[in-house]
């Protein structure tokens, strides 16, 4: 059983315990030599990374090495065994005994015996590793790590698709294990090692609904208090919490509090100066500072530097150039700002907006910087060319068939993952028989069509489907693109055999559980992302964080997944409570119209759409409300989704009596979705996606005259008569 631990550059030094021990930990390798030095430590659960203290060591002797340990009452815990500077293993460790014997020098493949919860490790290492379905997993790790380092992009991509496959079986099986072992430590032990294959695919809520079916002998132990301790921190600084307020003193020991940073975004950046890779992204965030600090973004640095070390944290500032606020107590990992947030690692960062909302966690390099662009782009309406950027190593793809019945000609792909347009190829046709080659960062949404460039999706001779990196093939019929062959296209493989499933439900319940389901067991699948995007408006705030943080961080770092998440964000966008976001647009008269020039006045922002049954349903209802508060200080303006059609929106406007008041629309650019660009906040003067997190038509959102939002209404019957008694409250009949 590998349980490998690499820890090559820790310098350990012997120490004595004299005081009485009630764990001994006795090792048998047979191939270990006398003398060896073998070292143990425990894992500090709180922020996940090896304590300074409780070391020991141990040299190895003709009958082995043996350690004898204190365990208070509850202590349970974590231990790190290691022999030599090289590698060791990771396991649970309580009172009484443990028993570890293998046939070589080393830690891998061992045998746990000794007391219960020894027992029990062995028999989940067993219970996964002796599965026939995950046969093979170890050769699979390896060429995978082959792969990597020989810079091959098609064995990468083929073996990260195995392991992806693999650790979904693994998954599964720690699940069932803990069912059936509901009263063994080992179930926490197994959520929480970094090396086991539950850690980090478990949303909180189904973390803590584990950890309330174990019995209460299971989670008396540090571990299960250290998750514990993450779920309730994670419920006070999840995304879209309010960030919890704190006071720290700055370099000169002056008070700064949080609070003094309400109307900026800001960055709670946690480094220290002894932090290698703290350093190595400071050049990261010193270029976000100076390239969005005159858009109303700025950064509060945390230091997590050691007691005695100002100096080390202020030479650290000088040098990397941080020119912002910092503050710190010099308590290195008992700082109390790093345990209000539960910071188990750094770096660390939490985006926030102007209102203390908690919007991104961890933002890196690029990933920041495009967040930044999103963020301030749709705030201040200046698109920057090339600003949000991609970040993602791309891989190379080709996409090549034949098409029976056409034998000149030309096609137009353009290939898109919703949030960043990717690429826009021409191929030629020639004796049936075309190609296309390029870099591609994942699997992208393909759309193709005949001709020099893109056509209706209602033409005959255009299809849509998954695009993978590597090579696809394809076989086409002119006149009938939809009736495509592919091969080499797993994605749209896996999508075409859920689609069979759904077309077997009774019910569309029954096909949102299929998708919900699939996303659930394939965190790894493109698939699932897609069919996430187009599931996640319809989900409730709690269920949408519970599915999206069950993918893979890659694929929810992809283009999809940021769409997702933009999704996510903008859905606390137009909230009550919240301020109104002040938008600049052009009317249907020609004439310029800002929200801010309405200060003073009440405001119902009225998003709608020619197209939308619903929206045009309720506008009679509409024209007597504003003829009852027109005169009292009322006014509405129409945001429509008609940018594809401006001939229907004044139609409609006609047609319904309703130009009585503004109207505008909602300001996409058409000539960037047209080019498979859906990413609304490069859109300049978009309104409804990018300021007030619109994704249901028809919706309602009432402003005050100080330009905070007091409500908000979607779907009209019920929802009209909760908007008539709000306007009668703050206006009266």
């Amino acid at each position: 059983m590998k349980r490998i631990f690499s820890l090559g550059l820790l310098l350990f030094t012997a120490t004595l315990y004299a005081q009485s021990y009630n764990l001994t930990i006795h090792g048998n390798l047979k191939k270990l030599r006398p003398g060896a030095w073998v070292y143990c430590q425990w894992y500090d659960t709180e922020h996940m990374s090896l304590g300074p203290e409780h070391w020991d060591s141990v040299q190895n002797t003709a009958a082995g090495f043996t350690f004898r340990l204190q365990v208070e009452e509850g202590g349970g815990n974590e231990l790190v065994l290691l022999i030599g500077r090289k590698g060791g293993m990771l396991l649970y460790a309580d009172k009484g005994e443990i028993d570890i014997t293998g046939d070589d020098s080393t830690l891998n493949h061992v045998e746990i015996s000794g007391s219960p919860f020894a027992r029990e490790l062995n028999e989940f290492h067993h219970f996964i590793n002796d599965q026939p379905a995950l046969a093979g997993y170890e050769s699979a790790r390896a060429r995978a790590m082959a792969a990597r380092r020989g810079g091959d992009s098609v064995a990468r991509q083929q073996t990260a698709l195995r392991l992806q496959e693999l650790d979904s079986v693994r998954k599964m099986l720690s699940l069932r294990w803990i069912d059936q072992h509901s009263g063994s430590p080992i179930a926490v032990f197994i959520m929480h090692d970094i090396y086991e294959p539950l850690y980090g695919k478990l949303a909180i809520d189904e973390q803590e609904a584990i950890l309330n079916r174990l019995s209460a002998g299971a989670v008396k132990n540090k571990v299960a208090e250290a998750m514990r301790n993450s779920i309730r921190t994670e419920r006070l600084t999840g995304i879209g919490r309010k960030a919890p307020d704190f006071t720290q003193g700055d370099t000169l020991g002056r008070p700064v509090s949080l609070k003094d940073f309400r109307g900026k975004y800001v960055l709670i950046d946690f480094w220290a100066s002894w932090c290698g890779p703290c350093r190595r992204e400071n050049p990261n965030v010193v270029r976000a500072f100076n390239k969005y600090k005159e858009k109303g973004f700025t950064v509060l640095g945390v230091s997590l530097d050691q007691p005695g070390k100002k100096e080390a944290w202020l030479k650290a500032i000088h040098e990397d150039g941080l020119v912002w606020t910092h503050v710190s107590d010099l308590k290195y990992w008992n700082n109390e700002v790093a345990k209000l947030y539960d910071v188990k690692a750094v770096p660390a960062n939490f985006l926030l907006g102007p209102d203390g909302t908690i919007l991104a966690r961890d933002l890196r390099g690029e990933e920041l910087d495009s967040k930044l662009a999103g963020l301030l782009i749709s705030v201040t309406g200046e698109a920057q060319p090339g600003e949000i950027s991609r970040g993602e190593q791309e891989h190379p793809f080709t996409f090549s068939g034949t098409i029976q019945g056409k034998d000149t000609g030309y096609l137009s792909l353009v290939a898109t993952d919703q949030y960043d347009h990717r690429i826009r190829d021409t191929a030629s046709i020639r004796n049936g028989r075309f190609e296309f080659k390029g870099m591609i960062p994942h699997p992208l949404i393909a759309f193709l069509s005949e001709g020099k460039s893109p056509k209706s999706a209602n033409d005959a001779n255009s299809v849509s489907f998954f695009l993978d990196p590597g090579e696809t093939v394809a076989r086409l019929q002119y006149g009938n693109f939809r009736d495509i062959t592919l091969t080499g296209a797993k994605t749209q493989t896996e999508l075409k055999g859920l689609e069979k499933q759904k077309a077997e439900a009774a019910t569309a319940a029954d096909r949102e559980k299929i998708d919900l389901e699939y996303i659930l067991a394939h965190p790894d699948s493109y698939a699932a992302v897609f069919l996430l995007r187009g599931r996640i408006a319809g989900l409730s705030g709690e269920d949408r964080d519970k599915y999206f943080n069950a993918l893979s961080p890659a694929l929810r770092l992809s283009g999809f997944g940021r769409y997702i998440r933009s999704v996510m964000d903008g859905s606390k966008l137009g909230a009550p409570g919240t301020k109104a976001i002040d938008f600049t647009s052009i009317d249907i008269n020609g004439k310029t119209l800002r929200l801010a020039d309405f200060k003073g006045k009440y405001v119902l922002l009225d998003f709608w759409a020619s197209w939308c049954a619903p929206c045009r349903k309720g506008n009679p209802h509409l024209l007597e409300v504003y003829a009852r508060y027109k005169d009292k200080g009322f006014e509405i303006i129409g945001v429509s989704d008609d940018d594809n059609k401006p001939d229907a929106w004044r139609k409609a406007v006609v047609q319904d009596g309703i130009g009585v008041w503004r109207h505008v629309l909602r300001g996409l650019d058409m000539k960037k979705v047209a080019a498979g660009d859906l990413n609304y906040g490069d859109h300049a003067r978009e309104i409804s996606s990018s300021r007030y997190g619109i994704t249901a038509l028809p919706t309602k959102i009432l402003v005050d005259p100080e330009g905070n939002i007091i409500g908000r209404y979607s779907g009209g019957g019920d929802d009209e008569g909760e908007l008539d008694r709000k306007l009668e409250g703050v206006l009266g009949r």
